[in-house]
């Protein structure tokens, strides 16, 4: 009685173990497809802001007095640089730099072109050791909020910062023409 019990007992069918099996895997198969679009969505993203923050400099560096007109460009011109067209979460600063006896002076008072300031100071960015006496600086400071596609739920998040500071176009030692690069990255 024991053998027929034990034998009818025997596991020598083994329809259905696909399915047990990739059941097992699914979650682990999907969760890694996930963090592998996230990473991709996190670096783009990373890429675009840093590319907003860079062009944004550049395109002031053209019109140092920032008047209005500069003003009225910079968010249309920043809001196409960033991810996905949208500004939300994006805070900026612009601020413009001119050496004195005195060390860097602002030549005007920071202007906050989105949300407010990003707690970047200037003077973290450039040191006045960098720069000759009457010599200008344009400097974005910028954070911009990252949500995770999958974190949105959780209201996850972090974020992004960058600071970057040029050399305006009119300035006589603006060495482009020298084929260097007068561009200083920040992080």
């Amino acid at each position: 009685m024991k053998r027929a019990l034990l034998r009818r007992l025997r596991l020598s069918d083994d329809r259905g173990v696909a399915a047990i099996e990739f059941g097992l895997l699914a979650p682990l198969l999907c969760a890694m497809i996930f963090a592998g679009v996230e990473f991709a969505r996190i670096w783009m993203v990373s890429r675009q802001f840093e590319a907003a923050v860079t062009g944004l400099t550049r395109h002031l560096a053209r019109y140092p007095e920032y008047d209005s007109k500069v003003r009225s460009f910079a968010p249309p011109i920043t809001a196409a640089l960033m991810p996905f067209g949208s500004t939300s979460g994006l805070n900026c600063v612009v601020y413009s730099l001119t050496k004195t006896s005195a060390g860097m002076t602002l030549n005007f008072p920071a202007h906050v072109l989105f949300g407010s300031n990003p707690g970047i100071a200037w003077s973290n960015v450039v040191s006045a050791d960098s720069y000759v006496l009457g010599e200008t600086v344009i400097v974005v400071s910028a954070s911009y909020k990252y949500t995770p596609l999958f974190g949105a739920f959780a209201g996850a998040g972090f974020t992004l910062s960058k600071s970057y500071a040029t050399l305006p176009a009119f300035n006589r030692r603006y060495p482009w023409n020298a084929g260097v690069a007068p561009d200083k990255y920040v992080y």
